[in-house]
Parts: structure tokens; sequence; C-alpha cells
């Protein structure tokens, strides 16, 4: 058996033991989804780039939405068939910030280039935000289907999946509303 199905069902039980004790811990361990939709990394290069920022800055001061090193190294070898240009410009600057000898580069071009390129907004919400959108379709969807009168089963051939999938994206909405509720009550 899972772990996380374990841990799911015990904190799922905490819930109904204690409701305070299971809000302090979905504050403390919110819900998060393992894709990073909520970032703009072409805007974070380019803020880096404007800010003179290192890439241990920018790790830095982004960890708290989720950007790690590997990550960020991820989408920047993206950026090379996305966005050639802002990566060509994105690699000699990186270059030029080195420790290394190949510093052959000429800054003057480079931060005029720099300095050309627009800044966009790098965080665009929340992390959840668009998976909860995606998981409130999904739930309209099911609902569709099983006022239509459908079981389970048929249900789920329909919309694609397994019934313990669609159950666990249906726990993940319902994780990511009483979050959603427990942050509104704590503000008020």
């Amino acid at each position: 058996m899972d772990i996380r199905y374990i841990n799911s069902v015990l904190i799922t039980r905490l819930e109904q033991i204690d409701k305070k004790l299971y809000e302090e811990y979905i504050l403390k361990f919110p819900y998060r989804t393992g894709i990073i939709t909520h970032i703009d990394f072409e805007a974070l290069v380019i803020e880096q780039m404007k800010c003179h920022m290192t890439r241990e800055d920018v790790i830095k001061e982004y960890a708290k939405y989720g950007v790690t090193s590997r990550t960020l190294s991820r989408r920047i070898s993206q950026m090379e068939k996305t966005n050639p240009y802002l990566y060509d410009i994105y690699r000699r600057y990186a270059m030029l910030n080195s420790n290394s000898s190949n510093r052959h580069i000429d800054s003057i071009e480079l931060f005029s280039q720099i300095s050309n390129l627009e800044s966009k907004q790098v965080v665009l919400g929340e992390r959840t935000d668009e998976r909860e959108k995606e998981l409130i379709e999904l739930e309209k969807e099911y609902l569709e289907l099983k006022s239509q009168g459908l079981n389970n089963k048929k249900t789920c051939e329909k919309l694609g999946m397994s019934f313990p999938v669609l159950y666990k994206k249906m726990l993940d909405l319902d994780r990511i509303r009483k979050e959603k509720k427990a942050r509104d009550n704590r503000e008020l």
C-alpha cells in the first residue's frame, strides 16, 4: 500500500477529530502541484539580467514559489528552443558573470540588448490556481455525466481515467478548497 495514501487517510481522520489542528496542518503543509505554471521563466531570466542577480540570488528569491536550481536549469535549456534570442543573451550574460576566462564578450552591446528587453510580471498567481481550474472543470464534467445516469465505471471511461485517479484528483480539489477556506478564516 502506498504511504501517501495512508497519510492521506490519517489526515482525513484528523479533520474529523480535531478541526483546528487539521487547519494548522493544511496551512503549514499546503497542497503543491508538481508542475510550475505560475512562474514566467522568461520574465524571471530577464529580471535576473536587468537586476544583475546571480543564479543563486534568483533561487533564494524565488524558492518560496518552488523554483529550485534544477528547475531553473531545465527551463533555461528549454528556452534554447522556445526563445533562442533570449537564450543567447542569457548565455552571454552567464559567461560574462562566470569566473572563467571567457570574458571576450562585448559587455556594452550585451547590456544594451538586456536594457531593450521588455520586463514582464514573473509571478503569475498562486501555485495551485491553474490546477484548481483544471480540477473544477473535471468535477463539472464528472457531475454532468453522473446526472445522465452513468455509473462510476462508465463515467470514468468517458473521462479517460480510472476511478482511483479520478478519486485522487477530487481529493486534491477538496484539499485546495479547504486550504483556501482556512487561509480566508485566518485572515479574518
